[in-house]
């Protein structure tokens, strides 16, 4: 519930968690911080970061905002973004009457769909124990490891993004063009990004090889340019 100021240029960075920077908050530490000073204040950057939120929320966000000519929106994109959960297929359906949003087969029935943190037992406790600094260290070592990936649920959401004839795919592309659209209709523009994982800042990661296959085929086949974060 704010205003933007028609006057002003302004850089909305949108996101999940990695964008609020919630925890480096208070001593301006933040992705969208750091914009900010490099900037230095033109154009006014606005953090739009929320935690657990994906396109779906973004498209609501920026139908939401008073958004005017010179306006950009820097879209972060992040590995769980490309998991759908029962709310996100509501908001999926409702977004298609006015947009060319693809919808897939799954959100047509959603009575058995799950969060993404509650997909199996496993996950259950590592819901409620994920909060322990030594915990999430441990985890962060052994999914680096191929034998123990499988049962990690963001390893099978994570090969969704080179499957490009996946449902989810195809709606997290289709997601991303009435992005594009959004902010052109209100002459303003869309730029995207993706946050890399923190706990392995490497150009040798798997995970970054897979956003380089996702970049180059939305480049080529959707007209949509990702900037590489490295």
């Amino acid at each position: 519930p704010f205003a933007l100021n028609e006057a002003e240029r302004e850089l909305l960075v949108v996101g999940d968690s990695f964008v609020e920077g919630h925890a480096c908050e208070r001593d301006d530490a933040n992705f969208p911080s750091y914009l900010h000073q490099m900037l230095e204040g033109q154009p006014n950057v606005v953090n739009l970061g929320v935690g657990g939120m994906n396109p779906a929320d973004y498209i609501d966000f920026l139908d939401g905002l008073s958004v005017s000519k010179g306006d950009v929106s820097l879209i972060t994109l992040y590995d769980n973004d490309i998991h759908l959960s029962k709310r996100n297929c509501i908001q999926t359906i409702r977004q298609a009457e006015k947009y060319e949003i693809y919808i897939p087969e799954f959100c047509k029935n959603t009575k058995n769909m799950i969060s993404k943190s509650e997909i199996s037992f496993v996950q259950k406790i590592n819901k409620r124990i994920k909060t322990v600094k030594t915990v999430q260290l441990i985890k962060e070592s052994l999914v680096q490891i191929p034998v123990f990936q499988k049962y990690f649920y963001r390893t099978s959401y994570r090969n969704r993004w080179n499957d490009f004839d996946a449902e989810e795919n195809k709606w997290i592309r289709s997601s991303l063009k009435v992005i594009k659209d959004q902010m052109r209709e209100k002459g303003g523009e869309a730029f995207f990004t993706y946050y890399p994982n923190t706990n392995r800042i490497s150009v040798h990661d798997e995970r970054y090889k897979i956003w380089l296959n996702f970049i180059d085929y939305v480049t080529e086949n959707d007209n949509i340019a990702i900037a590489d974060p490295y």
